[in-house]
């Protein structure tokens, strides 16, 4: 059997694609897999410095119309950009146990060992690149004092940009822990947020794959690649932004972890600025996940989530 996988042309976009071909050819020895790598329109607007926040579509819309078209048979998204709307016709799995879900904190280079400046001793008024409203909704709260800036492009880029260009006083970065681990970069001294600081994003350090939803082979190969634990945290995840539907400028963070047979699920909504936010939790059998997402957001509705989520508009 010969199928076809798309993904995004960068580099972390093809080893997280590398990591579900080889799984896949471990499960099924004999299967051939192509990897047709593919350019959106998120990526376009992440290259040019003059870039709107982008809608999540934007990162995975030309994969679903490939898929669609039957150009591809699949492809691999980190979860947490997809959106909670996806192209009819399609169907969504996560698949592999998921990585590091956490925030890292990359500080500015302060010595020829590799040494970086902690974010506990960020002076007042520090200059930290983000390109996450969630990321920097929790920055401000945490530290109102900082100057949070826009940070876009990949990983080495946002990294050489810092150490290179030290007249813009950039002094830290926060990205996602998972991406440093899947790039490999051992050297590289960072910093993970405790999730008591900053709840996690929806999915984060979650692969999935999207396919044909009548396409029962292709689905049954993916299948096996679903790890138990993860599918019940992702599917309670995004049961909270399916209840809520927040827009691409809503500040929200969910975050559900396995605990034995149960499964803990923690939620934020806030605004941009970190002024204001509210959090809700709760905990159910593991199989009841879809049920807590929605219990979880009903709680966050209750407190007043809709009228923060209306207000980030």
């Amino acid at each position: 059997m010969k199928v076809t996988c798309g993904t995004r042309e960068s580099m972390l976009a093809v080893m997280q694609t590398q990591l579900v071909v080889d799984a896949l050819k471990g499960r099924h020895p004999s299967l051939e897999i192509d990897i047709q790598q593919m350019t959106t329109r998120g990526d376009h607007i992440q290259d040019d410095p003059q870039g709107g926040i982008t809608n999540k579509k934007d990162w995975i819309y030309e994969l679903e119309i490939a898929i669609l078209k039957g150009d591809i048979d699949f492809a691999v998204h980190s979860s947490k950009d997809v959106p909670r709307l996806i192209e009819a016709g399609t169907a969504l799995l996560p698949v592999l146990p998921r990585g590091n879900s956490g925030d890292a904190f990359i500080g500015q280079l302060i010595s020829a060992a590799g040494e970086r400046i902690k974010f506990s001793d960020l002076p007042k008024g520090a200059k930290i690149g983000t390109s996450s409203l969630r990321r920097r909704a929790y920055l401000l709260k945490l530290r109102p004092d900082l100057n949070v800036v826009e940070s876009r492009g990949n990983v080495p880029e946002r990294l050489q940009y810092m150490d290179e260009n030290r007249e813009n006083d950039l002094m830290g970065i926060l990205l996602a822990a998972v991406g440093l681990e899947r790039l490999q970069l051992n050297n590289l001294h960072y910093e993970i947020i405790s999730k008591d600081l900053m709840l996690p994003g929806l999915s984060q350090g979650t692969l999935a794959v999207q396919f044909r939803e009548n396409d029962e082979q292709i689905k049954t190969l993916l299948s096996s690649l679903v790890d138990e634990s993860t599918l019940r945290c992702w599917q309670a995840e995004r049961s909270v932004i399916k209840t809520l539907q927040p827009h691409c400028r809503s500040v929200m963070a969910a975050y559900a972890e396995c605990a034995g047979d149960d499964l803990i699920l923690k939620a934020d909504v806030m605004l941009a600025d970190g002024s204001k936010s509210i959090s809700a939790e709760g905990r159910s059998n593991k199989n009841q996940a879809i049920d807590l997402g929605e219990t979880v957001a009903q709680q966050l509705l209750e407190k007043g989530a809709q009228q923060l989520i209306d207000a980030s508009r």
